[in-house]
């Protein structure tokens, strides 16, 4: 996998100058920005699509019913 993203300039391969046993990879930084805007970008399409028709209000009330069957969940994992 290191090696199909080096190839794709994402990193670079180089072994260790002190230890030849050791390898060393850099992170290309300008293609990690591209990489980590065009996620962004992909999971803020996705939740306006999930979201979509569904008011602040409803989300919130939501998100609230969660946390209560999630503590639910961690009490019932302490019986």
């Amino acid at each position: 996998m290191a090696a199909a993203l080096e190839e794709k300039d994402y990193l670079r391969i180089r072994k260790d100058r002190a230890d030849r046993r050791k390898i060393r990879i850099d992170l290309n930084r300008e293609k990690y920005e591209l990489m980590r805007g065009e996620r962004y970008r992909t999971a803020e399409a996705f939740s306006e699509k999930l979201y979509s028709g569904i008011s602040e209000e409803e989300i919130k009330t939501l998100n609230a019913i969660l946390r209560k069957i999630d503590d639910n969940l961690a009490e019932m994992e302490k019986d």
